[in-house]
């Protein structure tokens, strides 16, 4: 391995990330020490909470708790205490479920005590079974709104509910490895047939260059751990409430915001199935609009400190009532399991090109 190689690739990655967004914060970690970069092996994050996993090595238990203080910052702390092990890595979190898999550095006690502290937050935590794969996020992982990349070698995609399930191309095996920021899916720039695959779906990505990384046999999504906002505040706003800016997303016509945010709720103005990149009406069925429809409106809760999974109301318009019944089903999928209270209204007149047009209520997660 190629040290200088390998810290130049984490600092273009960490340039990507400030690009897209993110506020980036480096752990302090050991120089010698290429495997602290893995900052996920024993750390999950939760819009509730962040619970540092437990391991039986020591280099890597101190390379969590150099995470301890930055995520402090952001979360209350939850432990995994002696006997148990929970890796990181093996935690997949698909809306309010948490898929967990059992591998050498995750045990059934591990799963337990997961368990035990996030099912009073509303969370579900599933056992799923690997095959010939070290942890489970190096099979799958989860692209909002619906999407599972996966090694179907290495996981059965059936043990993750009703998912569009993007296989990644055989010659590309750790492909699954991706990392959502902010509507953009970054792919490892050694899996490039997997990435198009991707952009062939609609999923906007980039590609990012971890291939010395990638010789500690670890996925992108060990590289980083992202943290979504958990607050909305603002001093500033004599009546109380705070106006969302959501710079992924499509700008909201005329004189509204994108989403209001008042008293623990976002209110979210109505979406359009336009392409932020082009500014147009996407082509295609009433479900490639219903899912960009989707897309835009979760990257607005993301920006409001919310998520499609805590959606209160879902308001959807079609142009059309004969497409009601695709349009519901494409919600669900994008909802994984999650169910809000909701309607469906008949709108002849929208956006030209637009056959759907959504609004919502959300739950932020907290409000200060």
């Amino acid at each position: 391995m190629d040290i200088q190689a390998a810290r130049n690739q984490h600092a273009e990655l960490a340039r990507i990330l400030g690009k897209l967004g993110a506020k980036v914060k480096f752990a302090a970690g050991q120089a010698d020490d290429p495997r602290g970069a893995l900052v996920e092996e024993s750390i999950v994050v939760l819009p509730e909470m962040g619970i540092l996993g437990r391991t039986q090595d020591s280099s890597q238990g101190a390379a969590a708790e150099s995470m301890v203080p930055l995520l402090a910052q952001h979360r209350p702390i939850q432990r995994i205490a002696d006997p148990a092990l929970l890796d990181g890595r093996d935690v997949l979190r698909i809306g309010r479920t948490l898929f967990v898999a059992p591998t050498a550095t995750t045990n059934a006690e591990g799963i337990a005590d997961l368990s035990a502290i996030v099912e009073p937050f509303g969370y579900e935590v599933r056992e799923v079974e690997l095959h010939a794969c070290a942890h489970l996020k190096l099979a799958a992982s989860f692209v909002p709104p619906h999407y599972l990349v996966l090694n179907a070698a290495w996981a059965n995609p059936k043990q993750f509910g009703d998912l569009v399930v993007l296989g990644v191309d055989e010659r590309e095996p750790l492909a699954a490895s991706t990392l959502p920021v902010n509507g953009t899916t970054l792919v490892s720039g050694s899996y490039p047939k997997t990435e198009r695959r991707l952009r062939n779906a609609g999923i906007t990505t980039r590609r990012v260059e971890v291939s010395e990384l990638h010789k500690m046999e670890t996925g992108l999504s060990s590289l980083a751990i992202i943290v979504e906002p958990r607050a909305v505040r603002s001093a500033s706003s004599p009546v109380g409430f705070k106006v969302i800016q959501a710079p992924t997303a499509p700008p909201a016509p005329g004189l509204f915001a994108p989403a209001i945010v008042h008293g623990g709720v976002v209110y979210v103005s109505g979406q359009l199935p336009i392409d932020p990149t082009t500014g147009r009406a996407v082509e295609g069925e009433i479900e490639d609009q219903t899912n960009q429809v989707l897309r835009n409106l979760s990257d607005v809760l993301s920006a409001s400190g919310s998520s499609l999974g805590r959606v209160l109301r879902l308001t959807c318009y079609v142009a059309d009532t004969k497409h009601v019944d695709r349009v519901t089903a494409a919600c669900a999928l994008a909802l994984t399991g999650h169910r809000p209270a909701g309607s469906v209204v008949a709108a002849r007149t929208l956006h030209p090109g637009c056959a759907i047009a959504v609004d919502a209520i959300a739950a932020v997660t907290d409000e200060r």
